[in-house]
């Protein structure tokens, strides 16, 4: 029997205290930036330095417990000289006694309520991020055949513009107008868009290549159904949090599934390193990293067309468009389309689940920043990293982002139903967040909406059962 040793647990743990000591620095930084962005809210300033304090001396602990790692001391009572266990040391990193020798404590913590106050006040601190200059970039042309090319496949149509005049009242606004992309080419969601130019592209220069990629759901049903279409195979990897009905629907386009032991980011390397492996297989994977932009960039035109459509239909400028965002790409897409030297100049809003909120950690951090992530109702959205290529393009024209919670998902999923719009978690996400905007007076002011504006929500998936 494997049996693991003291000295691999101590390893082990390392690991886990250098990642702690990263994510600590990040939140600090975080709150720091955060903290300039509220200077007259005394509340939530207090709330920040009551979270940053908290953070100071949790990287105080994990320093002090690397620094005695370091001289090999460290795990050791100074008592009775027995081992700390590691479900205590994982607990408390500096801790110096086991739970036999260990003093009282001197003095009492924040209490329950004052901490649940301060919990509360920086779960609402950093669910928002809002850029006062975003409006003014202007982003460079994009120009593409990507919209030529959806208009000569098989059942295209531009999907509906649905406006929802019982939102506007809700929310105060002119119109609310849903774009609905729950059948798009034969699939309930806006991804075949970027997924099928982006594999025209790739077949183009790789004909009869074995297209790879990665998915938390969507997408890789999109490449599945496009290597069909075209006549080649497909090999998708997904994470293990993803439902077997999600997987069993990949399947059924054909494609070969590969379940990855890990979150959507590991898939995504399992998928890269799978491609590289064989000169006849081909990545379309539709986030971007150092060295791997050009496919990417080609599922971005792609979604163009979804844009295109709604300047169609509209026939006038919106005054803010939602958009809800995994990686960041069809975000990439929006503010490309709207911040083009010539273009209508909308707010923008990203929304994202609270458990995968990387674009929003980022933007507040002034730098990509990778999270942890969590099982969510969203999960279309449940990206722990944000695309190399959409990072430059948000940071500098995303007005503000928003995290919402799955209870928030569901009701706008439900709501949406009621109204007639057929709409999953991470497409009624957008509704969700657009109503946590718009609740808080300093939110709604800083989008610049009046009770005439008018307001699309990208609803990018239909309801599956």
């Amino acid at each position: 029997m494997y049996v693991v040793s003291r000295q691999n647990e101590l390893g082990m743990l390392r690991i886990i205290l250098e990642k702690q000591y990263e994510r600590h620095s990040t939140q600090l930084a975080l709150l720091a930036r955060q903290a300039h962005q509220m200077p007259h809210d005394r509340a939530d300033l207090e709330a920040a330095s009551a979270m940053a304090a908290a953070s100071r001396l949790a990287l105080a602990d994990i320093a002090r417990a690397l620094h005695y790692l370091e001289q090999g001391r460290y795990g050791t009572c100074e008592v009775c000289r027995c081992d700390i266990p590691i479900e205590q040391l994982a607990h408390r990193p500096s801790a110096r006694f086991c739970t036999t020798c260990q003093p009282e404590p001197t003095a009492a913590g924040l209490g329950a309520a004052a901490g649940a106050a301060v919990a509360g006040r920086m779960i609402r601190m950093m669910s928002w991020y809002c850029s006062p200059t975003a409006r003014g970039w202007v982003g460079p042309s994009a120009l593409s055949d990507a919209h030529a090319f959806h208009r000569s496949l098989p059942g295209y149509a531009p999907t509906p513009l649905v406006p929802v005049p019982e939102l506007a009242t809700e929310l105060g606004v002119g119109r609310v107008l849903v774009k609905d992309e729950s059948s798009r080419l034969g699939l309930p969601a806006f991804k075949v868009l970027g997924a099928s130019w982006a594999c025209r592209q790739v077949l183009a220069q790789r004909p009869d290549a074995t297209l790879v990629t990665a998915t938390d759901g969507n997408h890789g049903r999109a490449v599945a159904r496009m290597a069909a279409h075209f006549g080649v195979e497909a090999t998708v990897f997904v994470p293990e949090v993803m439902l077997p009905q999600t997987a069993a629907r990949i399947t059924g386009e054909g494609a070969k599934v590969v379940w990855v032991d890990g979150d959507y980011d590991a898939a995504v390397r399992r998928a890269a390193e799978y491609a590289d492996e064989q000169p006849d297989r081909a990545l379309v994977q539709d986030t971007a990293w150092d060295g791997y932009e050009q496919v990417p960039a080609w599922i971005v035109d792609g979604y163009q067309t979804l844009l295109e459509e709604v300047d169609a239909q509209l026939k006038e400028p919106p005054d803010l468009v939602a958009v809800p965002v995994g990686v960041g790409s069809l975000a990439e897409a929006v503010v490309r389309h709207y911040r083009r030297p010539d273009a209508a100049r909308p707010s923008i809003l990203s929304v994202e689940p609270a458990t995968a909120a990387c674009v929003l950690a980022s933007l507040i951090a002034d730098r990509p920043v990778t999270v942890s992530t969590a099982a969510t109702v969203m999960a279309g959205l449940n990206c722990p990293t944000i695309s190399g290529s959409a990072w430059p393009v948000l940071r500098a024209g995303c007005d503000a982002a928003v995290a919402v919670s799955d209870d928030e998902a569901l009701r706008a999923v439900d709501d949406l139903g009621r109204l007639g719009v057929s709409s999953g978690p991470s497409g009624a996400a957008t509704l969700a967040g657009v109503r946590a905007a718009l609740a808080d007076p300093q939110r709604r002011a800083a989008l610049h909406l009046d009770h005439d504006a008018v307001v699309v929500l990208l609803s990018t998936e239909g309801h599956t059962p």
